[in-house]
């Protein structure tokens, strides 16, 4: 399906995580009890303590969300595609998902728009709607289009790609990026470090910068996978929290009701995939 997809309808997607607090310690007695529970299977001989410090960021019953990083493709007039990227980062977990679903409503609720990560489908999205609801922050329409399930929205995930149908390879991002060899962006760091970052050198900043990498990524291994040429620094934009004339370039949706919208979608569910399938150019096949 890949070869039918417009680069220019995907949203990439990478989320950061971390412990929900900063040890095991610092958990109530019932949680300190749940998450020894948990523990007992993992398949390794650390402490609850320690397993807190080093897992607990994989679980969103124990974590929080310290960043959430989209990008999107715009093809130029030379027919080099360009990544332009924006992060959402606050110590603040709410802040983060509220300004996320607000940018998702505001510009993305189309459903010719598709969600693209590694592993977005098994732990990004799920993860984004477990902390929306432990939150109290309402799903964005984009997580239920169509009378979809939030689990069956329709993504392009790099990992599930590289497995060619093969359920038992595991290849990180790290390691595609070394295997295609390519080269930017390098200093790739493993999720591990994220929690030391954050939470003992109080980093957000690195935190944000390696999400964001690992968006630039994502965006590189689609562009290997459909031939085009890879992006280089001066062909990524990536803006500031308060940059807000990168936002008014995003070719606006226009606003329909909720309501109306779905009813529309059902409706015309084969005009919407060739939406997003359709190409201008040959050179997209």
């Amino acid at each position: 399906m890949l070869h039918q997809i417009k680069l220019e309808n995907l949203i990439l997607l990478d989320i950061e995580t971390v412990s929900e607090l900063a040890s095991y310690n610092e958990l109530d007695e019932e949680f300190q009890a749940l998450w020894d529970r948990k523990a007992h299977f993992f398949r390794d001989d650390a402490t609850p303590e320690d397993a807190y410090i080093q897992r607990a960021g994989l679980y969103a019953e124990f974590a929080k969300i310290v960043c959430i990083t989209v990008a999107y493709f715009r093809r130029q007039d030379d027919g080099q595609f360009h990544l332009r990227v924006k992060s959402f980062h606050d110590l603040d977990e709410r802040d983060i998902l509220e300004n996320f679903k607000n940018l998702l409503n505001a510009h993305f609720s189309s459903r010719r728009y598709l969600f693209s990560g590694h592993n977005v489908r098994d732990f990004d999205l799920p993860f984004i709607c477990r902390r929306m609801l432990i939150n109290g922050v309402k799903l964005p329409y984009k997580f239920g289009v169509g009378g979809l399930k939030p689990w069956n929205v329709s993504t392009i995930d790099t990992f599930q790609i590289w497995k060619f149908g093969d359920h038992k390879n595991y290849a990180s991002l790290r390691l595609l990026m070394k295997v295609l060899q390519i080269d930017y962006p390098a200093e790739h760091l493993d999720g591990k470090d994220i929690n030391d970052l954050y939470w003992h050198e109080n980093d957000l900043q690195a935190v944000k910068d390696h999400c964001q990498r690992d968006v630039i990524s994502v965006g590189q291994l689609l562009l290997y996978f459909k031939g085009f040429d890879l992006l280089t620094p001066s062909r990524v934009t990536i803006s500031d929290d308060t940059d807000t004339a990168q936002e008014e370039e995003i070719e606006e949706i226009p606003k329909i009701e909720a309501a109306e919208e779905e009813t529309q979608l059902d409706i015309a569910a084969e005009d919407d995939f060739k939406d997003y399938t359709q190409t201008d150019d040959d050179e997209y096949l």
